[in-house]
This record gives structure tokens, sequence and C-alpha cells, in this order.
């Protein structure tokens, strides 16, 4: 509930005060959002890494061939390897 007072005889200067219990804050519905943002970064960060791991272990397998060669590249996810097709085309 909001309490006017009126600041002398002028009427469009007025002091407005409340109680605490008539606004509740937002503060745990944004302690609830910032852990839900954190949770779904750190669990995508995670899952992305896992998924490289087995994307390398496909490339492993199935890079065969007489002059095929893996190469290795460095990321912030860990060694990312290609499979890099050698040999003479005609």
């Amino acid at each position: 509930m909001i309490n006017s007072f009126r600041l002398g005889k002028n009427k469009f200067l007025t002091l407005d005060t409340y109680c605490r219990q008539d606004y509740p804050t937002n503060t745990m519905h944004f302690f609830q959002s910032f852990l839900s943002i954190i949770a779904g970064i750190g669990i995508g960060t995670l899952l992305t890494v896992a998924a490289q791991k087995e994307i390398n272990k496909h490339v492993e397998t199935t890079c065969y061939g007489p002059a095929d060669q893996i190469a290795s590249v460095r990321s912030f996810m860990g060694t990312v390897k290609y499979c890099v097709k050698g040999g003479i085309k005609q």
C-alpha cells in the first residue's frame, strides 16, 4: 500500500512510501534463471567434448587407405582429427 505525503502547500510535490510486503522482489527468480543458464552452458560444453571424442574415434576407424593420413588440430575442445585422403586420381 502506498502512503502519499504532500510536501508543503505544493500539490505537485509528494513523498510516496510503501511497505516491502506489498512489493515482493524478484531476487529468487533471477537466481534460478542464472543457475539455469550456467547449468545449460556446462552441460552443453560437456556434450560437445563428448561428441568430439566420438567423431575422433570414427575418423580413426574409417580413415584407412594406403596413402590416407590422420591430421590432428588442437582446439579449445581438445584435439580434432581429420582424415586426409591421399593418392593420385586419374
